[in-house]
């Protein structure tokens, strides 16, 4: 097939006790061939869902804002991906949500550069109990896969018979670079957690999972989109 590589710019941000800065080259491949995964992906659990001794619910909300400003705002779907780290089994997480799937919608109905214009959802998933890391992140529209060239590590773990927080996603697409956050929003969050399950309250809920001791800050070098 004929592949033709594109480059940005990618930063994650993860907030203080949770925070983490990570930048890193994209590379997007045109490719005639279909994509294909090998990761599962998850969907949320029902609102009647029970908390057991042998998963975990895992609780994480998905933004994105600015996605037009590299032409990308139709058709292209960002995933996140993490790994369990013993067994190495992946997960794809979608980004946004169509619909009624989203629980956030912009409040301009055009894309802006406003960080706070956004849409998401809040992503409620049963995983087994372990350790984990978001390892990558995905851009996909048709042949189009945008995908970090070197992996990245951001690790926590997950714990039986409770809620666990992982924090907000949010990728913020510019002009010439993409950012991507990971950061505690715990009040907006869990306020919205316990009205689709009222069944769990604050004390169900672990916060602090991420692993503050893994910060990692990849050369800064800014390249440009071409």
């Amino acid at each position: 097939p004929f592949n033709v590589a594109i480059q940005t710019w990618l930063i994650v941000q993860v907030d203080t006790g949770m925070f983490i800065t990570i930048k890193l080259i994209l590379a997007g491949i045109l490719s005639v061939i279909l994509l294909t995964s090998c990761a599962y992906p998850v969907k949320n659990v029902p609102t009647s869902y029970q908390l057991n001794n042998k998963s975990a619910l895992v609780v994480v909300s998905l933004t994105i804002s600015d996605e037009c400003a590299q032409g990308k705002g139709h058709g292209y779907a960002y995933f996140t991906e993490i790994r369990e780290t013993n067994t190495r089994q992946t997960y794809s997480i979608a980004m946004q949500g169509f619909g009624n799937e989203r629980d956030w919608e912009r409040q301009e109905s055009e894309c802006s550069t406003d960080r706070d214009n956004y849409y998401g959802r809040l992503v409620s998933i049963e995983l087994p109990v372990g350790s984990y890391e978001i390892y990558q992140f995905e851009g996909i529209s048709g042949h189009s896969k945008s995908y970090g060239k070197n992996e990245i590590s951001v690790k926590f773990s997950v714990r039986e018979n409770s809620v666990n927080y992982i924090g907000n996603i949010h990728f913020h697409v510019a002009e010439k670079e993409i950012m991507y956050n990971v950061k505690n929003m715990f009040q907006r969050d869990i306020a919205y957690f316990q009205k689709k399950y009222p069944q769990f309250d604050k004390s169900d809920i672990i916060t602090d999972l991420l692993q503050s001791e893994k910060n990692i800050q990849i050369e800064q070098d800014r390249l440009l989109v071409h």
